[in-house]
């Protein structure tokens, strides 16, 4: 997911980011694919 989210953000943002940053936004997409994916409530 972290390798897939490097790729797809703007090259300068990619080129500045760090590796906590880029586990952030990883657990973050995650978080938000498992929310799309939940049956509704």
């Amino acid at each position: 997911m972290s390798l897939h989210i490097l790729k797809t953000m703007p090259a300068d943002e990619a080129y500045w980011c760090t590796t906590e940053r880029l586990q952030q936004l990883a657990i973050q997409n995650l978080y938000q694919l498992e929310l799309a994916l939940a049956p509704p409530s």
